[in-house]
């Protein structure tokens, strides 16, 4: 396949994401980059690349990278805020620049609250980044096509493999269950 960035092809053997076909790029970037656009559709860096196309990256000096990265923001927050305070409602009203103003009815913000966000917000983040090592790790294990869903206690990874041995079974088991704390009864692991 033939991939242009930045006005040079890049020769690829093999279906590759883009964030592993761009990670020196996307690692020295001078802000932070947030996405892509592939053959004029917007990605995510996870894009797996299948065919020929040109690809920009998309940071968070750019318009279009701060509206990503802000919506981002936004949506973790309301799904702490949820997690938080399920029978309250948190409004999104507009973006100003680069803030978004929301309204909560019927709750005051203390520091108790913020506290709680934060807290929320950090577990959130800290979940991702367990998956995102979880995924690269089983990655390591041969199985590079694998995505992983965290519900509560509930963990499940889609292998992308047409079978699998009961030590690789065994191995996907015991990363999930080191890097997400899941017991290994509330692991799901199914093929693709």
């Amino acid at each position: 396949m033939k991939i242009t960035y930045k006005g040079k092809e890049l020769e690829v053997q093999e279906p590759i994401k883009i964030e592993e076909l761009l990670k020196k790029e996307i690692d020295n970037s001078k802000y932070k980059v947030v996405g892509c656009i592939f053959n004029n559709e917007y990605q995510n860096l996870e894009y797996e690349i299948k065919n020929d196309g040109k690809v920009d990256l998309i940071d968070t000096f750019s318009k279009e990278g701060m509206k990503i990265y802000v919506r981002t923001l936004v949506y973790i927050m309301g799904k702490a805020f949820e997690k938080i305070y399920p029978s309250e409602k948190l409004t999104v009203e507009y973006q100003l620049g680069n803030a978004m103003f929301c309204t909560i009815d019927n709750m005051k913000i203390t520091e108790e609250f913020i506290e709680k966000m934060t807290e929320e917000i950090k577990k959130i983040n800290n979940t991702k980044n367990s998956i995102m090592i979880c995924e690269n790790l089983i990655a390591t294990k041969g199985f590079d096509k694998c995505i992983v869903f965290v519900n509560g206690e509930s963990v499940s990874a889609i292998i992308g493999a047409q079978e699998l041995k009961q030590e690789e079974i065994s191995q996907i088991q015991n990363i999930l269950s080191r890097e997400l704390n899941a017991k290994i009864e509330n692991i799901h692991i199914s093929l693709k």
